[in-house]
């Protein structure tokens, strides 16, 4: 079986880029998902999680609704519920607003800064690193 990796962290903490270096580095092939597994086809996005873990494809998840206890708990149930047996490596961006919104005005490569940056504040206060989870640093661009 395929092991389950999931990213969170602040907007400009390092996920996307943390997830193309994880993929580059997976002996078994990759499936990744980053941002958008909870929107849209959620059944379709938690199916392709499913088959390819079945099929002993590595998959990486970011996503940003995952920095939310209530998420990572309702995501955790799920997927014991299909496969008990599944052990999710939870890799989390150290919690620090001041850092992810410095990352979020200085990066060229993602549009609309200050909406990132607004979206950080909203988020700050109820972001939850799970118990276990590898805390992960943020480097400052």
């Amino acid at each position: 079986m395929g092991t389950l990796t999931a990213i969170i962290g602040l907007a400009g903490s390092g996920k996307s880029h943390h997830l193309l270096k994880l993929i580059q580095e997976s002996p078994m092939g990759a499936y990744a998902k980053d941002e958008g597994f909870l929107v849209g086809d959620v059944n379709q996005n938690y199916q392709k999680v499913y088959l390819n873990l079945r099929n002993d494809i590595n998959v990486f998840i970011v996503e940003a609704e995952f920095n939310f206890k209530s998420q990572q708990d309702a995501f955790i149930q799920k997927i014991h519920e299909d496969i008990p047996e599944i052990e999710i490596k939870w890799l989390a961006f150290e919690k620090d607003l001041a850092k992810a919104n410095n990352n979020v005005m200085k990066r060229t490569n993602k549009p609309d800064p200050k909406g990132h940056a607004e979206q950080n504040t909203r988020i700050f206060p109820h972001y939850n690193i799970p118990v276990g989870a590898d805390e992960l640093e943020i480097f400052e661009l």
